[in-house]
């Protein structure tokens, strides 16, 4: 298996090239990596010798950065100095923090005629929450939350 590997604009492109059995040929298979991410690209190209194959890769890759293969990008690979890994984390943080926050936050189900109402709870007194009465329906529909 060939495996070679070059820098180019920022971008690691590294060679798989490999030998097909039966006719002995090379193919051509380039996988561009930058910032924890790669993308492989290959062609139905086959060559008599590794070196034509490795050239043909590399030569493919800058073409691919240089953005002159129609329909073939690198650009979610984001730009140089740019960690997807490291905006992963900043949005898991994120979302840990948010979730965190409403957790802290306790709430009550108040039991009404129609629709259910959800409201934050009040500060501990030891009783329990006196029954409200809901915008939708009248006085005499109020159901005390001690039966629940």
């Amino acid at each position: 298996m060939g495996t070679a590997g070059i820098v180019y604009k920022g971008f690691n492109l590294l060679t798989r090239s490999y030998q097909l059995h039966e006719s002995k040929c090379w193919t051509v298979h380039v996988e561009i990596r930058r910032n924890g991410r790669s993308q492989p690209f290959s062609l139905a190209e086959r060559y008599q010798t590794e070196e034509e194959a490795v050239a043909r890769c590399f030569g493919l890759g800058r073409d691919i950065i240089d953005g002159k293969v129609a329909g073939w990008s690198v650009n979610h690979l984001g730009p140089p100095g740019w960690s997807f890994k490291g905006e992963f984390l900043r949005q898991l943080v994120i979302a840990g923090v948010v979730i965190s926050v409403l957790a802290s936050s306790s709430f009550y189900v108040e039991r009404a005629s129609s629709p259910t109402t959800i409201s934050p709870s009040a500060p501990s007194t030891g009783r329990a929450p006196r029954p409200t009465r809901s915008r939708h329906g009248s006085g005499s529909q109020r159901r005390s939350l001690e039966g629940l």
